[in-house]
């Protein structure tokens, strides 16, 4: 008989695993503060961000501030941080509003999940501008050929850094399993008896906590199907949108841009 598991996010945060998008937030703008402490200038993450950090400050100072912050929206009204989306004259707002940690925020696409209240679903987010993008440019010139091209260079990068990010966590995870391994193998395993049952784990998640239950109990047969990819082959993960139901898919597909499909869940699954 075949047993279905699905894995979700829940899994990895029930390890004690920081991977929701708004604990990358957060601890991405700890570590740009912290870089900010060795440049007595601007501190330049690519073209991303900006980070500033006074000269009163060190590390254990910015580590206080940021064990405090649980949420993005505590990040951007916190007393200690000031985060402008404009970088027109910094030197005069870092004085202007007096607040040890400055940022500055470049990249058009993370600018505006910031403002918006949607970033704990960041590649919701991404289709939201993207269809915003389509029919902006139908509006401006309807025979135009509308091109996302800058719009997904922007997502790639932030992409990016939540797959470096998750890598970090992963390397936690081997010590945290030790302390929940029985407890979750007695979960997933309590009604199977039958040790020629096939288990089938349906994995939506990027990290490879499930891989060290798989390993260490050979007593069940089981395959693993990771939806979205996994860490351990990096050009296998799946990260973009999955709505081809949207009214505006159709549309999509005809304008010939193929910059509007290439973060599309269903172009992925085909092509992996």
């Amino acid at each position: 008989m075949n047993r279905l598991i699905i894995i979700g996010n829940g899994f990895d945060l029930a390890h004690g695993l920081k991977t929701s998008y708004e604990d990358f937030l957060i601890d991405y703008f700890k570590k740009v503060a912290i870089n900010s402490l060795y440049y007595s200038d601007l501190y330049e993450d690519d073209e991303f961000i900006d980070g500033y950090s006074s000269e009163n400050y060190d590390n254990r100072n910015i580590e206080t501030i940021f064990s405090k912050i649980k949420t993005i929206e505590e990040l951007l009204n916190n007393n200690f941080i000031f985060i402008s989306f404009s970088n027109d004259n910094w030197r005069r707002k870092i004085f202007e509003n007096r607040k040890p940690i400055y940022f500055c925020v470049k990249n058009l696409f993370f600018k505006s999940l910031l403002q918006s209240n949607n970033w704990t679903d960041i590649e919701s987010f991404y289709f939201q501008k993207l269809t915003i993008e389509f029919n902006k440019s139908k509006r401006v010139n309807q025979y135009a050929r509308p091109n996302p091209k800058e719009l997904n260079q922007e997502f790639s990068i932030l992409k990016n850094k939540i797959y470096s990010y998750l890598e970090e966590q992963n390397a936690k995870s081997e010590q945290l399993i030790n302390s929940k391994y029985q407890e979750f193998i007695d979960s997933m395993f309590r009604d199977i008896n039958n040790l020629n049952d096939n288990v089938i784990f349906l994995n939506f998640n990027f990290t490879r906590t499930l891989n060290h239950y798989t390993k260490l109990n050979h007593q069940i047969y089981h395959d693993v199907i990771n939806i979205h990819g996994s860490l351990n082959n990096p050009n296998s993960l799946i990260f973009g949108y999955g709505d081809d139901s949207h009214k505006l898919y159709p549309e999509l597909e005809d304008s010939e841009v193929d910059d509007y499909l290439i973060k599309m869940h269903i172009v992925n699954f085909t092509s992996n």
